[in-house]
């Protein structure tokens, strides 16, 4: 059953009790028990069980019925909501194994871990709890009461009781608003940045981070001379120094979200490449400043230099003789006009001598007129060999190769997949596919 103690109303269910042998239903814990006046201890009990009589007369019932369920299987009583409480203040919120042993007892059915959780999460702090009275009514997520008082008369009573059903505060399973879940860290600014945790805004390697190293193995002891104790003073002092350094640089880390290295990166690309380098030559500045005011201070050194660059354009517009802006635009136009032919004609050539370097070392066509057993082949032979330079004895060991092989596996094809078959030529795919289409078709 469900015991508790009638001096300091503990729950002492599943714990050593003491029972009054002359009054009935009456238990104590050993720590009052052990501590307290009994006769006084009496007194003090029957009075308050007298008025606990008189209170149950009018109305107030014990902690052993049920609390607002009308379903035996899933029912609780306010006992063992209680029990719940204590339980998660004690136990920690989410150790449901440990809670539910502790609500547990000969008095408690059916409560496992996944139901103390569903009492917790969707009774108690669901949206509107069904542990809350039924005149309790919900306005704009703002619970309040309208009334503090029960209804007094059946027919209120009905009338409170369905409107509190229709706005499905008291039904198991209505919908359940809990704490929004915090955003995966893998979307978060920064999590792609090795060492950097961006939920704590923290490093796993700090600055100076072996900083404690010195301070492992010192201790202050009683037999320390002055000259050792003012060292380990100044080893202190050093290392605070390190910390405020540490600190000072993680925090112009933070404010400038410099973890944010994406932007940057995105930020340089849309500049010029002279001021892309002045933005970094500049980046040694900005901890003079603060991110407001590094940021009009890039801004003005940037205009500035395309000042300087639109003046030297129009001074090299004045001395080779253009004085209207139509003509310079003309001028632009021709030049990029040259520009462009001028790599055109560089890609040209490259790949003109790429085409000579494959066609031979010399740049010469392949030529096989004086080749060793050229007279062995046939006119469409030959003309296969100088196509795919290779030399008349280099294609009879390959043809003598792949007749050999058709004879013991079978019809040769170029698309075979059998990867004995592509070794039996070892020559690059291209070449191997046209000289078995060729003896295919030879027959």
């Amino acid at each position: 059953g469900v015991y508790e103690c009638d001096y300091c109303h503990s729950d002492i269910s599943q714990q050593p009790r003491i029972r009054c042998a002359v009054c009935d239903d009456f238990d104590l814990c050993l720590d009052c028990f052990a501590t307290t006046d009994h006769a006084a201890m009496m007194a003090r009990i029957k009075a308050a069980n007298q008025t606990q009589t008189e209170l149950n007369k009018d109305g107030i019932h014990s902690t052993s019925i049920v609390a607002l369920c009308e379903d035996a299987k899933i029912a609780w009583t306010i006992e063992e909501d209680l029990r719940l409480i204590d339980a998660i203040q004690t136990h920690g919120l989410g150790n449901w194994v440990d809670i539910s042993e502790a609500i547990g007892g000969e008095g408690s059915v059916g409560k496992t871990p996944k139901r103390c959780m569903e009492r917790y999460l969707d009774d108690f702090l669901g949206r509107y709890g069904h542990i809350l009275p039924p005149w309790t009514i919900v306005d704009d997520n703002t619970s309040f009461v309208k009334s503090t008082l029960a209804a007094s008369s059946k027919e209120e009573a009905d009338k409170i009781r369905q409107e509190w059903m229709d706005t499905k505060i008291g039904h198991i399973g209505s919908p359940t608003v809990l704490p929004p879940r915090p955003e995966d860290a893998a979307h978060l600014v920064g999590s792609e940045l090795a060492g950097f945790m961006p939920r704590r805004g923290d490093f796993d390697v700090e600055w100076e981070n072996e900083a404690e190293s010195p301070l492992a193995d010192m201790e202050f002891i009683r037999s320390d001379t002055p000259e050792d104790r003012k060292l380990k003073l100044e080893v202190l002092q050093i290392y605070c120094q390190k910390l405020d350094e540490r600190e000072k640089r993680k925090t112009f880390v933070l404010n400038r979200h410099l973890y944010d290295y994406r932007k940057y990166v995105q930020d340089d690309r849309k500049l010029p490449v002279d001021e892309r380098d002045l933005v970094h030559r500049m980046r040694l500045f900005e901890r003079f400043h603060t991110p407001d005011e590094h940021k009009r201070f890039i801004t003005d050194i940037l205009k500035a230099k395309r000042l300087r660059k639109e003046i030297a354009k129009l001074q090299m517009y004045r001395r080779i003789g253009i004085r209207t802006l139509a003509e310079a635009e003309m001028y632009e136009l021709d030049k990029d006009r040259r520009q462009f032919h001028k790599l055109a004609q560089l890609q040209k050539e490259r790949d003109a001598k790429m085409k000579a370097a494959a066609s031979g070392p010399a740049g010469e066509e392949f030529d096989i007129s004086s080749a060793r057993c050229r007279e062995l082949l046939s006119r469409k032979e030959l003309a296969l060999c100088e196509r795919l330079h290779i030399y008349p004895v280099q294609y009879l060991d390959i043809k003598k190769a792949l007749i050999h092989e058709s004879l013991v596996s079978g019809l040769l094809d170029k698309d075979s997949s059998n990867s004995g078959r592509r070794t039996i030529v070892k020559i690059d795919v291209e070449r191997r596919g046209n000289i078995v289409d060729f003896l295919v078709r030879a027959g």
